[in-house]
């Protein structure tokens, strides 16, 4: 080689690499301070950090709490989502007792909202190769959208998994077509990718979906001996978590997190509705008709797959990370929009793939002819190659992200009107034996959770599972109920006292158990959205 030549290769590798270093110096960590911000200040300022949120958070941290108490998912008790968030919550189910229930959720919650704003730096570290735009506009959208937010500001499933996913995608992405299957950029990331999905199908049964794409990403480029070995390391992965659960009680593991889930009862929840929770943008505007709805999901299945279609002559084993981010994100919208049930938060399970898929059409845009020549804000500067900067991409990403803030300002994606006031609980609690509740969180923020677990009440973590189990021709661990209603009637029976919401005070309550609640117990008093009921004395 040239001199002259192996100058013009070093400026090549600089150009190369300048996008990549500027966006580990000052876009990924922006974006991750974004992401930080967009999740624990609506919470701050709503003043929930210690309050209720919803209903799974308090689920996931009630489970744990009775891990640790002996009470072993599955075998003791129904839980119908694998045992990867018990076994995570765990440290803060161990909090409880020396800082009150309603501090070990607080922590857990900034933990999450932690992993979120890692989350958002993957994506744009994923894409820092691609640009400082791609990795500000990918970073950004995961940063500020709405369901990502929603579903990063508590403690839920769709963190963990996301993380996991983003975390393989990284460790693909450094191995990319071509690369030697014995070699070891190949081999660390089959590792890391594995151990990641492994871990993260821990936590809920769609990372399958996730498996499935990464798994064929991986024969296509390798074949099947180095499938045999990705499929080994998601194996152990999966097996750290799952190994003590399967052992102790592999029939109902089985049975709860894959039949019961696989046929819970539709929701009335119509495509617009679904397609809404995408919708940043959602608040401006009508909510779309069922036609529109169809025709938007089907223009939104042809965007993401766009770089497949774009390449559709190429090989499999040639296609690059953003036709198989397209693949993944139509597979993931496809099971949003099938899913018996749906809730705002559900959609960060597609977030990752839609974001790192804007952040590379930005960046292509960025690096493109067409560009430069739409592009008006040109300033003399050079990078290292020659090449003119614009300033355009700058201004592109600051103008997406300011509109995001002010969507998400607009419009918080967080369920903040269900506040209830934590003394008047505490103090209800604290003159009661055992509180039946349905909602785990009001004995949480209450700080009587771990309380009545010591005092033996009778409750059940989650009596939305226990409702489909039952329904289903199930049963309860421990319990001779064969109906939901039986069941709430025997927790009734073992408790001086009654939390309700005050919207639906007979949700969950049948016709024997509201029968004895009414006759039985008084309302005493409200705390916020919810009634407070005493047994006669």
């Amino acid at each position: 080689m040239t001199h002259a030549a192996g100058a013009a290769a070093d400026r090549a590798a600089a150009d190369r690499a300048a996008p990549d270093r500027a966006a580990r110096r000052w876009v990924v960590p922006a974006v991750g301070l974004l992401a930080l911000a967009g999740r624990l200040i609506p919470v701050l300022t709503a003043g929930t950090l210690r309050g209720v949120h919803g209903y799974d958070d308090g689920v996931h941290l009630a489970v744990a709490q009775r891990l640790l108490a002996g009470i072993v998912p599955y075998r003791d008790e129904i839980f119908l989502h694998p045992p990867g968030i018990a076994v995570a919550l765990a440290p803060f189910a161990a909090l409880a007792d020396p800082l009150g229930d309603s501090w070990s959720l607080a922590l857990a919650r900034l933990l999450f909202i932690g992993l979120g704003a890692v989350s958002a730096m993957l994506v744009a570290r994923v894409l820092a190769p691609r640009g400082t735009l791609a990795a500000a506009v990918g970073g950004g959208a995961y940063a500020l959208w709405g369901a990502a937010v929603a579903a990063e500001h508590t403690v839920y499933l769709e963190g963990p998994i996301g993380i996991g996913l983003l975390i393989a995608l990284g460790a693909l992405r450094r191995a990319g077509p071509g690369s030697a299957a014995g070699s070891r950029v190949v081999t660390r990331a089959l590792a890391r990718s594995g151990l990641a999905i492994g871990l993260a199908v821990t936590f809920k049964i769609w990372v399958a979906i996730d498996a499935l794409v990464l798994g064929a990403l991986v024969l296509s480029r390798w074949g099947p001996r180095t499938l045999a070995r990705w499929i080994a390391w998601c194996v152990l992965g999966a097996a750290l978590l799952l190994a003590p659960f399967l052992a102790l009680a592999p029939g109902q593991l089985w049975h709860d997190v894959v039949v019961v889930q696989g046929g819970r009862p539709g929701q009335d929840k119509p495509l617009a509705g679904r397609l809404e929770a995408l919708d940043p943008t959602a608040a401006l505007h009508q909510v779309m008709g069922a036609p529109v709805a169809v025709a938007v999901g089907v223009l939104l299945l042809l965007a993401v797959l766009a770089p497949l279609l774009a390449r559709r002559r190429v090989a499999p084993s040639a296609w690059s990370d953003p036709v198989w981010w397209g693949v993944l994100a139509a597979l993931q919208l496809v099971a949003l929009a099938a899913a018996p049930s749906f809730y705002v938060h559900y959609v960060a399970f597609v977030a990752p793939a839609l974001c790192l898929l804007l952040g590379a059409g930005a960046g292509r845009l960025a690096s493109s002819g067409a560009w430069a020549r739409m592009s008006r804000a040109g300033v003399p500067s050079h990078a290292p190659g020659g090449r003119r900067l614009s300033a355009g991409p700058a201004v592109v990403a600051v103008v997406a992200i300011a509109a995001g803030v002010g969507l998400v300002l607009a419009r918080s994606p967080l369920a903040t009107d269900g506040r209830v006031d934590n003394a008047t609980l505490a103090d209800f609690t604290a003159r009661h034996s055992c509180v039946w509740t349905r909602n785990p969180s009001y004995l949480q923020v209450a700080d009587a959770a771990a309380r009545q677990l010591r005092a033996g009440c009778p409750s059940s973590p989650d009596i939305v599972g226990a409702w489909l189990v039952l329904g289903g021709g199930g049963s309860v661990p421990g319990s001779s109920a064969r109906t939901l209603d039986a069941l709430v009637l025997e927790e009734l029976r073992g408790s001086d006292g009654a939390i309700l919401s005050a919207h639906f005070p007979t949700q969950d309550l049948g016709a024997r158990s509201e029968t004895y609640l009414r006759r039985h117990f008084t309302r005493a008093t409200t705390a916020g959205s919810l009634e407070l009921w005493s047994r006669h004395r």
